[in-house]
């Protein structure tokens, strides 16, 4: 499986450029909700970012381990926002699913804009704002260390997800430190 490894500076550029296009468009967003887990960081960069002190985040899983997911999502939605331009954050548009059932829901009573760091090809799901489709297997810097227990697991190289071994080398220690 081919990866693409993101550093923090990454991340904070990347959020950088979808947040001047969201201002040049001209968006309203009363709120923030970001879907946790991938999308809990990203929600507040963006609060920061765009000045937006609401933010509400919805529990969401699809993921048992590195590629493998549930059959189906399990959300957890207890918002209670009406009436409101929500900003819907998550970090990667995979199958759609999660977004999809998500936005449907705050659409009910809201508008709702959404927006993903990426979209992968296969994705039901058509953020309003992402920035390039990516079908390899993304390593988020928030979620490194779970993505190096996977490669553990499976008897992979934890150097594989990451160039720096040094960073490697302290989470390797740090996880074996666990067991």
């Amino acid at each position: 499986m081919e990866l693409l490894t993101l550093t923090w500076n990454d991340i904070y550029f990347k959020s950088l450029e979808l947040a001047e296009r969201v201002i040049r468009d001209g968006k309203v967003i009363d709120v923030i909700v970001g879907i946790s887990r991938g999308g809990l960081v990203l929600a507040r960069i963006f609060s920061d970012i765009l000045d937006i002190k609401d933010l509400y985040i919805i529990s969401a899983k699809y993921y048992k381990s590195i590629g493998e997911r549930l059959e189906k999502p399990i959300i957890d939605i207890r918002l209670d926002i009406k009436n409101k331009n929500i900003l819907l954050i998550d970090d990667l548009a995979d199958t759609g699913m999660t977004l999809n059932i998500i936005c449907e829901e705050l659409k009910k009573n809201n508008n709702v804009i959404t927006l993903t760091l990426y979209k992968k090809s296969i994705s039901i799901f058509e953020p309003d704002y992402y920035l390039e489709i990516e079908d390899r297997w993304i390593i988020f810097p928030w979620d490194i260390c779970e993505n190096i227990r996977e490669v553990i697991k499976k008897g992979g190289n934890p150097k594989d997800v990451s160039n720096d071994i040094n960073l490697i080398e302290r989470l390797v220690k740090i996880i074996l430190l666990k067991k």
